[in-house]
């Protein structure tokens, strides 16, 4: 899984979902986790596992 550290999730998740064209697979939405890290699991389109997150303040 490849991780990479943005500043809002919910901005991202609403930017991802406007690329039709793309198809993206997203395997969960923005989630918070128990960990605190706000999260988007999708697959590119070579099939990794990408995780998008942000610390919850």
């Amino acid at each position: 899984m490849l991780e990479f550290e943005i500043d809002d999730v919910d901005v991202e998740f609403t930017r991802l979902q406007q690329l039709a064209e793309f198809n993206i697979e997203f395997i969960i939405p923005p989630t918070t986790m128990a960990w605190g890290n706000r999260s988007i699991y999708f697959r590119d389109p070579d099939g990794n596992l990408l995780n998008l997150f942000s610390h919850v303040g």
